[in-house]
This record gives C-alpha cells, sequence and structure tokens, in this order.
C-alpha cells in the first residue's frame, strides 16, 4: 500500500504566525524580465530492462533503424523488436537572460507504450522552439523517483513509472535573451497573486526609496519608475528592491498531488464544526498459476502439460469510528485525525473533497 508522504507548511516562531513573518520581496516575487522559452523534442531512451516499447509502437522500431543508419548499421525491412528502447517526449523550459553552456532540468515522458523509464538513458536529443529554432541539446540519465516491477500475474509500482527527468540534462545552445527595465518601469510578478500582499510591497518600496510612483496593477503586478539617481544603475536598484522585507498574506491551501501521494497543508488551514467517519471495503484478488503435467513416460496420445490458475477472492469491511472536529480548529488538529483514520492517498483525497463540499475545509483545494 502507498504511504502519504504530507508536508507541512506550518512554521512555528514563539508566538508568531506565517502572516507575522517578514520576508525578501524576492521570495513572493519576480522581476518581469521577459516569457519563458518552452522547448520540446522527440528522443530515445535505452538501457532499460525490457520495460521498453512493445512491436506495437512501430514509431520507435522505426526511430532505432533511423538512428542505426546514421551510424552506418544498414538494417532490413524486417520489424525490429527491441524492449529494451522507449520513445519518448522531451520539454524543458529556457528563462530570461540564460546564456549558451547553461544547464537546465529537461523531462522525459513515454510516447508509446513503454512500462517503466527507471535505469534508462536518453540519448542526444536537440530541443526546438515554437518557431523550430533547436536551442537546447539533452541527454543523460532519466530519473523516475519510483519503481514498477511485474512477475507473472503480479505487479507492484510506485509513483509514476513513465515520466521521468534528468536534472542538468540539458545544454543552451544559445542566448535567452530578456528585458530589464524598459521604459525606466521595474514591473514585479507575484508568485501567488494577493491584492493585500501586493499592496504591502507597494508600500514598502514607498517608504524605503521615498517614491511616489509605485502602483499595484493587479493582484499580481507591481510597478514602479527607476529613481533618477539609478538610471543607468537598474541592476543596483532592482538587487536593492529584491531585499526589502514584507509580510505576505498567505492563502489559505490544500494541495494534493495524487501522482506521487504528496499532501500540502497549510499552516493556516482551519475547519468548520465538522465529524468525520471514513471507511472502505478492501477486495483482495490472488492468482496462483498451477501446472498440471502428464505422469512419466505416459503414452497416451495428446498427452500435455496444461497451465492453470486459482484465483482467490477476500473482501474485508474497514471499520472506523467517527472523529469530530470543533470550530476553528487548526491543522494539527486535522492531522492527528487524519492519523487516527490511517488513510491512504486515495482516501485524503476524498476526505478532503468532502470536507470542502461540505463547506467545513476554509482552504483552497488543489488536487494535481
Amino acid at each position: 500500500m502507498q504511504r502519504i508522504t504530507l508536508v507541512l507548511s506550518l512554521l512555528l516562531l514563539g508566538a508568531a504566525t506565517a502572516a507575522e513573518l517578514e520576508v525578501p520581496i524576492r521570495d513572493l516575487a519576480r522581476f518581469d524580465t521577459g516569457p519563458a522559452n518552452h522547448v520540446f523534442g522527440y528522443g530515445l531512451v535505452v538501457g532499460l530492462e525490457g520495460t521498453g516499447d512493445s512491436q506495437q509502437a512501430k514509431f520507435a522500431s522505426q526511430s532505432v533503424k533511423n538512428m542505426l543508419r546514421r551510424m552506418g548499421v544498414e538494417l532490413g525491412p524486417e520489424t525490429l523488436q527491441v524492449r529494451n528502447v522507449a520513445a519518448v517526449m522531451v520539454t524543458a523550459s529556457l528563462h530570461p537572460f540564460s546564456r549558451a553552456g547553461d544547464n537546465v532540468d529537461v523531462q522525459c515522458s513515454a510516447l508509446g507504450d513503454s512500462r517503466s523509464l527507471a535505469g534508462g538513458i536518453l540519448v542526444q536529443t536537440p530541443l526546438q522552439d515554437a518557431a523550430g529554432q533547436i536551442r537546447c541539446v539533452a541527454q543523460g540519465s532519466v530519473s523516475i523517483g519510483g519503481f514498477n516491477v511485474q512477475g507473472g500475474a503480479s505487479s507492484v509500482q510506485k509513483n509514476h513509472s513513465t515520466v521521468g527527468r534528468i536534472p542538468n540534462g540539458g545544454v543552451l545552445t544559445n542566448n535567452v535573451e530578456g528585458v530589464t527595465a524598459p521604459g525606466g518601469i521595474i514591473s514585479l510578478q507575484l508568485m501567488a497573486p494577493d491584492y493585500s500582499t501586493a499592496i504591502r510591497i507597494a508600500d514598502g518600496i514607498r517608504e524605503a526609496f521615498g517614491l511616489a510612483q509605485v502602483q499595484v496593477m493587479d493582484p499580481g503586478r507591481v510597478t514602479c519608475r527607476v529613481p533618477q539617481e539609478y538610471l543607468g544603475r537598474e541592476p543596483l536598484f532592482m538587487a536593492q528592491l529584491e531585499q526589502l522585507r514584507v509580510k505576505p498574506d498567505v492563502r489559505a491551501r490544500v494541495v494534493i498531488n495524487e501522482r506521487t501521494g504528496t499532501v500540502v497543508v497549510g499552516g493556516n488551514v482551519r475547519l468548520m464544526p465538522v465529524a468525520i467517519a471514513h471507511g472502505g471495503l478492501r477486495i483482495e484478488i490472488n492468482t496462483t498459476p498451477l501446472v498440471s503435467q502428464p505422469e512419466p513416460f505416459t503414452r497416451t496420445e495428446g498427452a500435455q502439460t496444461v497451465v492453470t490458475s486459482e484465483t482467490s477472492v477476500s473482501a474485508v469491511e474497514e471499520n472506523r469510528q467517527l472523529a469530530v472536529l470543533d470550530a476553528g480548529d487548526s491543522l494539527q488538529d486535522l492531522v492527528k485525525v487524519l492519523n487516527a483514520l490511517e488513510v491512504t492517498p486515495r482516501d485524503l483525497i476524498a476526505i478532503m473533497q468532502a470536507l470542502k463540499e461540505q463547506g467545513a475545509l476554509l482552504a483552497d483545494l488543489e488536487i494535481m
């Protein structure tokens, strides 16, 4: 059974709460230096242990033929069956001011019917932008952070095994341009758009630099004009700007990643009065292969070995007690209840959705 990884964003500093903490502006917003460039490419992951694409994925075998042909190995028209190779789509994001030779992280996603990318190595793959220009070249070992093991009629899987990541697996082939302060105007993009935080950032800039031309354009953008004494030295002003400390207003939020079983619960999550009872029907089906073969020296015509299977089914109804939460109960109280109920990731998602639908969960619920 997959276990829950529960990450709690709860920081206790004396009697201070998360809303009273002062953090640098650079942790709350980024300078608008231009959009990120998304690139992609088609590649092959080799070195798999029989978990690659089957013969049904014809494009994988055709890609292997094309690759070998470029290396001087000519194959006939017959269809290849190479289960140690998987066709993948490779993606990456290039940020402004990146320079040729910089490394970026890339992701590989299985394109065919490969069962797992564990242990595979991505062969050199060019990545192109929307205009078709090659901006990056990727290669390296694929890390999936899980496993998918099969044997006979049984299998064990942890996390998503057909999507992997290659840290620093891409190398930029040319520069990615960006802008610093067009027209003498600096724009700050909030990572989590919020009017309260945007207003606090604007007030902090006015107080620190004595600027009157600071505007909150919307919940996600604050603009200001570069002071006269910093004209021509905009990077210095931006460095001082990002060091300013403000008190962010953090929204109550619960984020669940169903693929990895990770749950992130904000420290300011609160609950209305509610009673929780969760139980489920657990069904287990086990298949045992049985082999029946003729007796030694049997002369009966047509006698042969026969493989059959014996299947057993068991169902267990789980009994859980009713847990009661009072009004204003905090994150710690919620965690204690969930631990007492011994919930699995699937159960936790169902409980959170039910709490949100009932109106007892005073937080945003995001399921990835």
